[in-house]
């Protein structure tokens, strides 16, 4: 039932929308920067999969545009809210 719902917000183009807050650590843990940006995703079981959330991101168009140091570390993601279910 969830992959049919997910492969009819793909036809459609209706999408679960969220707010998230990506925040990047270099290998001692501490942190550089951080970016809140709104998500679409075709389901909502994908919100807890950090990977696809990481995915989804395009790490060095990001730091480049806002001028971010980039050292070989890690990016977190944490959802803040649900914003709705609605095209883009």
């Amino acid at each position: 039932m969830k992959k049919l719902n997910e492969w009819f917000n793909i036809k459609t183009g209706i999408r679960h929308w969220y707010r998230v807050k990506f925040t990047y650590k270099d290998k001692r843990g501490v942190r550089l920067w951080d970016v809140t940006m709104n998500r679409s995703l075709s389901g909502k079981r994908y919100i807890a999969d950090h990977r696809m959330l990481s995915r989804s991101v395009n790490l060095y168009q990001i730091a480049k545009q806002n001028n971010l140091p980039l050292c070989n570390g890690a990016l977190e993601s944490d959802p803040q809210c649900y914003l709705g279910y609605f095209r883009k």
